[in-house]
């Protein structure tokens, strides 16, 4: 649960969520959040430096879509490369495979660092793998985008936080 101070009492908090909500749809609302492509470059200066801005929807849809995506978004990024295991969303076709060669978590190349990693080459199974697993993240990316802009989009599709 994440809490507000109250402006009227600076010693009462109060629920900046529904307590309808339960912990785990609050994770993955906020793990798609994080997955924002606009949401990493709009917040890009401060994210280095503090914490990470939860920003609160303005309305119940966009939570649902937002959670129902992180949901998704948990279960490929726990998926391990070298299994095979078959995800049902796991995209068959790699559209742009330099976005796939180019996706960045933080700052290191996911597929350089994997390959260096595991010493395997580009052909093995595993790579393939996990190029089809960010293939997807990318995918669910631009579904997080779009379901914000559907939203009204930044700032409009969120909550303002009292100053």
């Amino acid at each position: 649960m994440f809490w507000l101070a109250n402006d009227k009492n600076s010693n009462e908090r109060i629920a900046n969520f529904s307590t309808d909500h339960q912990p785990a749809d609050t994770l993955a609302y906020v793990y798609a959040l994080f997955h924002s492509p606009t949401y990493r470059t709009r917040y890009a200066n401060g994210l280095g430096m503090e914490f990470p801005r939860v920003l609160l929807p303005a309305d119940e849809n966009l939570f649902a879509q937002l959670v129902k995506i992180g949901q998704q978004l948990i279960g490929l990024h726990l998926t391990d490369p070298q299994s095979e295991c078959k995800l049902p969303n796991l995209r068959t076709e790699i559209c742009n495979p330099q976005s796939v060669e180019a996706f960045h978590v933080g700052t290191y190349n996911v597929c350089r660092k994997w390959l260096q990693m595991e010493e395997v080459n580009r052909e093995s199974p595993a790579f393939e793998h996990l190029r089809r697993l960010i293939a997807t993240t990318i995918g669910l990316q631009h579904q997080i985008d779009e379901a914000i802009l559907a939203a009204g989009g930044y700032p409009r599709a969120f909550r303002k936080l009292p100053s």
